[in-house]
């Protein structure tokens, strides 16, 4: 206790001064306390309509205050399973932040960065689709058009963005669309086995998939050529986006559109769920949400 204490002030000092300072400190952290709790209630309570309006079906949201009523959140129930997210409605200068409570065991997972911040989201609409994906973690399933088969999935699928940083700008990423399969539960396996697919070349795994904007990544992809849509299939790493024409056909695929290129920053004007930033010379990837934030980093091989 006397380290909380300085040690320069006089020992004879009135002991009623140190209560008053006490008194009005308490004072003042109740008073923040009341102004988070209205402020969160006041934003928490009006985004439960508009979430409702952009959960998918059997979804419920509602605005509850957290253990102590220090603060609201805006709690996104799913129609099974028993985890559900409470996202911490914007204040004090921050976005929305979403923790993961699972109810059966008690467990509560807040998304972080890699450098272990609370990985804010800047609007509603991607906190929402990023506290689905979070619960995505959670489920055991596999990547296919047969995934919401049975009702054993009771999350969305999500589109990414996967690239490199630019060699001469830090700030600077050049990045493919991935139409499917984009949540790390799903997609940091899948890059694993297609560098494995690949040989272990980080620098040639790179190289293939900035080549395309993807429908699907998949390697187990057994051939190039075209499958019964029209798109390009590319042996050990996936569907191209676009068609060549009439399905069921083989055409002539001109050359693909160059990969974007946006600043790190300006990530969230893409409006993607996951961003994956490969390092061919570290052979790593890591994890970013929609808005730029770094969640985790991973090594390709095992």
């Amino acid at each position: 206790m006397s380290s909380d204490y300085r040690t320069d002030v006089p020992h004879h000092r009135p002991i009623n001064h140190r209560t008053g300072s006490c008194a009005a400190t308490a004072s003042t952290a109740t008073a923040r306390h009341a102004r988070i709790s209205d402020e969160t209630r006041e934003v928490a309570t009006a985004a439960a309509d508009l979430a409702a309006d952009m959960l998918p079906d059997g979804w419920t949201a509602h605005a509850t205050a957290a253990a102590g009523g220090g603060v609201y959140l805006l709690v996104l129930t799913p129609p099974d399973g028993t985890a559900q997210a409470q996202l911490l409605a914007p204040h004090a200068g921050h976005g929305w932040a979403i923790g993961i409570t699972d109810l059966a065991d008690g467990t509560d997972t807040a998304l972080r960065t890699v450098d272990g911040d609370v990985a804010y989201q800047p609007t509603l609409a991607t906190t929402i689709r990023a506290a689905i994906e979070a619960l995505d973690s959670d489920a055991t399933t596999t990547p296919g058009p047969d995934r919401y088969a049975r009702g054993a999935v009771h999350y969305l699928d999500s589109g990414c963005l996967i690239g490199l940083t630019d060699q001469h700008r830090p700030h600077v990423v050049h990045v493919r669309a991935v139409e499917h399969g984009g949540h790390p539960h799903t997609m940091l396996p899948t890059l694993r086995r297609i560098f494995t697919a690949t040989g272990h070349d980080s620098t040639d795994l790179g190289s293939r998939l900035l080549a395309h904007d993807w429908h699907r990544l998949d390697p187990t992809t057994a051939t190039d050529g075209h499958d019964v849509t029209g798109r390009r299939t590319i042996a050990g790493v996936g569907l191209t986006y676009a068609t060549t024409g009439t399905p069921g056909t083989v055409g002539t695929v001109g050359e693909p559109e160059p990969a974007d290129v946006v600043p790190l920053a300006h990530l969230s004007e893409l409006d993607t769920a996951w961003l994956y930033l490969l390092d061919p010379g570290a052979g790593t990837v890591t994890v970013h949400t929609g808005d730029g934030h770094p969640v985790s980093r991973h090594r390709l091989g095992i």
